[in-house]
């Protein structure tokens, strides 16, 4: 069995012998080389591997990377997959127009080009034919949502343009619906008559393109853009109406899945895996996998990564935020601040986190999926004698879904093997779950019901809440409110505006948005379900009343309190983590605990709170919002929804005596 490693280059050999009497045996032609399916799914391979840095194809089957990138998962220091799981970075939007960059239309015309190619190939039937014209359409429709994500409207083709065809090239551009309506037709096209399996073929199940891996990012992609045409505001001149088709077709995609038979929750665990949801991310085969429907193999000496190794022990990580930490359910299924099973008072001597191991065995247990739940990694004081971890997170609470345990002192640099998955079935009803709430909800702001039914709450959420070792409360419907266990679900720190009396999300959409954010937590989904709610301003250091983002675990500085285990220990004045003054109330620092020499107390400080991420006013200020208009320097708001088109494309139209037909986005314009 030929097993496909996402490796660098693209396999485009055709044997030489078969054209030995047809010219020079260093070119092939055209007419020549496309004249099997053997050709074609070589050529198909490109897709797949041809870009494996950060770029647009990059983005979709990206993985884990490799080598010491480490694609949408798991955030380093430095890196720019931020959201509010994260505390810490700086500002990642761009606050001026660039001179270059702007849309990419490679791979749209990579497409154009395989589907025209596709149509005249010799020596395959129709069947064979209509597979892959599907796979093509379904790059194109790829490639142009990746396009629409970062700058909406923009020029459509569904053919190759020539260079000489300058009117079309230098077209203005489309309505960003008449590119997702585009979008819909290729996906159908694809669905329709990809191929269920190449496995008789001698291709791993998950490893190729197949009428499942269609359906399931076409539920991710339309998703998307349903949302972005229901919630942008209206200065983006997005027509609303499209909104309610659009979460129709992304339900009728996941249906395609959940229909099939082929998939369900994975209850199995992998050596090292810890439990079945973090065995999805930490095993070296998933080939099989009941709850993988594509991933990316892994194999030493051909193509490795190193996310293993920056999650054990050879970086130091951001880690995660108080924000989400505080997401997490209690495990009778109601918000922290709802549920009567956790004490949340720093100031009570029974607070919950103040042993941060009992604190987190209250929560739903995908905690420690995602956390290493049992202990606090701290940064080690600047002075003789330090005891912190090698590997520390900055907010004390570390990265854990990433990592097999039997790997944890073997992880070395780029070595790494573990699989990436790519697309996921759990991934594929939380879609359906979200799209049937949208469906449903005729108000997108207030508190309102919103009457998804029970059937459909338990054919996706509740399907994954049954995951072994996991069976968290189903979540129930009652009126369109969402409940547990019959108690209904108000979650006082739902989506509070800073009036603190208002809200912007129904509490029905509150609750399915939480079990997302919770379910897919560090696998690179945050920042676009942000972006296409318009909520980039949860991203806020500054915002008030929920100031979260920039907090991370609560821990006592007095000596004699080990964090880690609640043990008294004479040692635990050797770490040197910052604390916030207030606690939740402001960004400013504590004066410090220790003196410089790390004696404890000493310096005058609190001798307990919370560990803040940053204190430069810099940073602080680069992740303020304005979510109401536009910003200005490195303030952000309603532009950083869209991205500017490089001044270099502005200069490519003029050049043409295109000049009126090309425009900058809202908010870009001048800077």
């Amino acid at each position: 069995m030929k097993m496909i490693y996402f490796a660098i280059v693209a396999c485009f050999v055709v044997s030489c012998t078969n054209y030995l009497d047809k010219g020079p045996i260093t070119s092939v032609s055209n007419s020549q080389y496309w004249t099997s399916e053997a050709s074609v799914r070589a050529f198909s391979w490109g897709f797949l591997s041809g870009n494996t840095s950060t770029g647009v194809f990059g983005n979709y089957f990206f993985g884990y990377g490799q080598d010491y990138t480490y694609g949408p998962y798991y955030e380093a220091l430095g890196g720019t997959n931020t959201s509010d799981d994260y505390a810490g970075g700086s500002n990642i939007f761009a606050t001026t127009v660039p001179n270059t960059g702007g849309w990419n239309y490679t791979w749209v015309r990579k497409a154009n080009i395989f589907i025209a190619n596709v149509n005249q190939t010799t020596n395959i039937d129709d069947s064979t034919r209509n597979h892959w014209l599907g796979v093509g359409r379904f790059f194109r429709a790829l490639a142009y949502a990746l396009i629409i994500k970062s700058y909406g409207d923009c020029p459509y083709y569904n053919t190759v343009v020539d260079q000489s065809q300058t009117a079309l090239l230098y077209k203005p551009r489309d309505p960003r619906s008449l590119v997702v309506d585009s979008m819909i037709a290729d996906f159908d096209y694809a669905i329709a008559h990809t191929r269920i399996s190449e496995v008789t073929l001698g291709y791993p199940q998950g490893t190729t393109i197949t009428k499942d891996v269609v359906a399931a990012f076409a539920s991710r992609i339309m998703l998307y853009e349903a949302s972005v045409f229901r919630y942008y505001p209206s200065v983006f001149g997005y027509d609303k109406s499209k909104a309610l088709r659009y979460y129709q077709k992304a339900k009728e995609y996941a249906l395609d899945v959940m229909n099939s038979g082929r998939y369900s929750i994975n209850n199995t665990v992998v050596s090292g895996g810890g439990d079945p949801l973090r065995s999805l991310f930490v095993s070296t085969n998933l080939a099989g996998n009941s709850e993988v429907i594509m991933y990316r193999s892994y194999a030493s000496g051909i193509v490795s990564h190193s996310v293993e190794s920056y999650v054990a022990y050879q970086n130091a990580q951001v880690g995660i935020s108080k924000n989400l930490l505080d997401a997490f359910l209690c495990k009778d299924g109601l918000p922290q601040k709802q549920s009567q099973t956790i004490n949340l008072d720093p100031a009570s001597s029974s607070f919950s986190y103040r042993k941060f191991k009992t604190g987190t065995s209250l929560l739903d247990p995908r905690i420690g999926s995602t956390i290493c739940p049992d202990s606090l990694r701290l940064q080690a004081a600047a002075f003789p004698g330090a005891n912190g971890d090698a590997d520390y997170a900055l907010t004390g609470m570390a990265i854990r879904k990433f990592l097999n345990d039997n790997d944890y002192y073997t992880a070395v640099l780029n070595t790494n093997i573990t699989s990436a998955p790519i697309i996921c079935y759990d991934e594929v009803l939380l879609n359906y779950a979200e799209a049937c709430a949208e469906i449903a909800n005729t108000n997108i702001s207030g508190n309102v019901p919103v009457p998804i039914s029970q059937s459909d709450l338990d054919i996706s959420i509740n399907k994954i809440r049954d995951r072994s070792g996991i069976n968290m409360p189903h979540l129930q419907s009652i009126g369109g409110y969402p409940a547990v266990n019959g108690i209904l679900i108000n979650d006082p720190d739902r989506d509070i505006n800073p009036d603190g009396t208002s809200y912007e999300v129904p509490p029905m959409i509150w609750e399915i948005r939480r079990e997302r954010r919770i379910e897919l937590a560090l696998e690179g989904f945050r920042f676009d379900d942000l972006k296409r709610w318009g909520k980039l301003h949860y991203m806020d250091y500054t915002r008030q009343p929920q100031l979260t983002v920039n907090r991370g675990a609560w821990i006592d500085m007095s000596i004699g309190l080990d964090p880690k285990t609640g043990n008294a220990s004479s040692l635990m004045y050797k770490l040197k983590p910052l604390l916030a003054a207030n606690n939740n109330v402001d960004n400013t620092v504590a004066t410090p605990w220790l003196d410089s020499n790390g004696t404890p107390g000493a310096g005058g400080g609190p001798a307990s709170g919370y560990i803040i991420y940053s204190t430069s006013p810099t940073v602080i200020t680069s992740r303020s919002f304005n979510s109401n208009g536009y910003g200005s320097g490195t303030m952000s708001g309603l532009e950083v929804y869209l991205s500017p088109i490089g001044k270099d494309q502005f200069t490519l139209y003029q050049n043409a005596g295109y000049t009126n037909n090309l425009t900058q986005n809202p908010g870009w314009a001048n800077r």
